[in-house]
């Protein structure tokens, strides 16, 4: 870890596990998210960013510090591309390691809109291990995603990345798919909560905050949706169809919920 105060940084907030190497997201706190009982001016300066360890020999040791390209910071490299850490706030928010590649979310960057960065440790060249930054993955500007990179998730070939601010709150999941010859990820389409799904009168109101939590195992997940009907909470079976589309097909709720008398 660098001098300096990094008291608050939120270290840990974020953890990812793949290829023997520990990664640790620290993105900071603000005044919004900061517990009432801490000073949030107290490590104000720390940039946001994440941390690297190695496995060796059943020992983990510090490996790298990874930002925004830009940002300055020693260990990744400096490629010019886009917005440094001043413009990627809560940097680390959230982790999907996949091999030599590391996603890493900072849901307040483009004002609120969020970015995910990719990184990847090259395996060859001088010196070897050393982290790139090679996309960052931002959905169509026409959808008005918000809070993009709120949660990450792998199915299979695919990345699903939650954006649950959107429309004043209700959410949207968004789908990428791999180019292998242009090595990008790319979008392919974005999901809303499907009105029926969910027996609920508040269900496609503002804050049902889908795609706040998600999960996936190859060609199914599963969306949070924990703001519907005045935060009762509910998710989403979300199935890959064999044309690759993603449907919603059942909704999972507390089941005391059913013998509730709602007025």
């Amino acid at each position: 870890m660098e001098s300096g105060d990094t008291s608050h940084m939120a270290f840990g907030q974020a953890l990812a596990l793949a290829d023997q190497y520990a990664y640790i997201g620290a993105p900071g706190v603000t005044a919004a998210t900061v517990p009432p009982t801490v000073d949030a001016t107290l490590g104000r300066d720390a940039a946001p960013r994440v941390f690297a360890f190695h496995d060796s020999l059943g020992r983990w040791v510090p490996d790298a510090q990874l930002a925004p390209a830009d940002s300055g910071t020693r260990d990744n490299a400096s490629s010019g591309a886009g917005a440094g850490a001043g413009d990627a706030p809560d940097f680390g928010a959230a982790l999907l390691a996949v091999g030599t590649d590391l996603l890493v979310s900072s849901p307040g960057a483009r004002s609120g809109h969020g970015t995910v960065f990719q990184f990847r440790r090259e395996r060859t060249g001088t010196p070897a291990g050393r982290w790139l930054e090679r996309q960052r993955l931002v959905p169509d500007s026409s959808r008005g995603a918000l809070a993009f990179g709120a949660a990450l998730v792998r199915a299979g070939s695919e990345l699903l990345i939650g954006a649950p601010a959107t429309g004043l709150d209700t959410g949207a999941v968004f789908v990428f798919r791999r180019d292998s010859v242009a090595d990008r990820w790319i979008e392919a389409r974005h999901l809303t909560p499907t009105p029926g799904t969910v027996p609920f009168r508040r269900y496609t109101a503002p804050n049902a905050r889908f795609g706040e939590v998600l999960a996936a195992d190859s060609g199914l997940a599963l969306a949070g949706l924990p703001g519907v009907d005045n935060v009762e909470g509910a998710a989403t079976v979300l199935r890959r169809e064999p044309s690759g589309e993603w449907r919603q097909t059942e909704t999972l709720i507390d089941s005391a919920w059913t013998t509730r008398v709602r007025r």
